[in-house]
């Protein structure tokens, strides 16, 4: 995994920020993941176009940890989103993005590596709803038989 490289969510995957707790479900699988903290602002970078260099740089900034010990934990992180199919490298070169400004030193939080949590309870019910089955008109608009 190049740390300069930037990340695109799956089109597969959607997802949602709620009360700061990232929600994703991967409609391939019915899986549904949820990230909250460090997880979830990780996303949150990624999704903006940051570089995992980029992102592990603001952490960096929030955080009281040693900056190895960041770019360790976003780099493992970023590993296992790819591998669960959540995001995919970016075709192309990274664009050029704003990284969010540093926290004050007395504001500065502890760390906390980056987890997620998977869930396939719901799987039957998410791959059988019928969102499934639309175009790029949307729902509730069925396909249209060729």
């Amino acid at each position: 995994m190049t740390a300069s490289r930037t990340y695109d969510v799956s089109p597969e995957v959607i997802h949602e920020n709620i009360d700061g707790e990232i929600l994703a479900i991967d409609n391939r699988t019915g899986t549904y993941f949820s990230m909250r903290d460090v997880a979830a602002t990780i996303w949150e970078l990624l999704g903006s176009g940051l570089s995992s260099t980029e992102i592990s740089q603001h952490l960096a900034s929030l955080h009281d940890a040693e900056d190895e010990q960041i770019v360790r934990e976003v780099i493992r992180f970023i590993g296992e989103l790819a591998e669960q199919g959540l995001i995919t490298a970016h075709a192309g070169d990274p664009d050029a993005t704003a990284v969010p400004p540093p926290a004050a030193a007395a504001d500065r939080l502890a760390f906390e590596p980056p987890v997620f949590e998977a869930f396939d309870d719901m799987q039957d019910l998410l791959l059988f709803d019928p969102i499934h089955e639309v175009d790029a008109s949307g729902w509730p608009n069925k396909p249209r038989s060729a």
